[in-house]
């Protein structure tokens, strides 16, 4: 969904009838961003779904380089 040209979650639901992955940005937020702003898009991300049918993921890959403390705030 971070990428030019790719649904949102709500469309990616909608378009398949299905459940969806992602909601953080695996180049930006999850890298590059602090553990409250990882927070903060995993909030947004479970907000635009209502939590249902969203498997909570950054993209397609997790980078290397993500910062640990990062990857702990998705779960929390």
């Amino acid at each position: 969904m971070h990428e030019p040209g790719n649904p949102t979650l709500e469309q990616g639901r909608a378009q398949s009838g299905r459940a969806v992955m992602g909601g953080l940005d695996h180049t930006g937020t999850v890298v590059h961003g602090t553990p409250k702003a990882v927070r903060e898009e995993a909030r947004a991300a479970i907000s635009a779904t209502g939590g249902a049918g969203l498997f909570l993921a950054p993209g397609c890959s997790v980078p290397p380089e993500a910062p640990e403390e990062n990857l702990r705030a998705i779960t929390g």
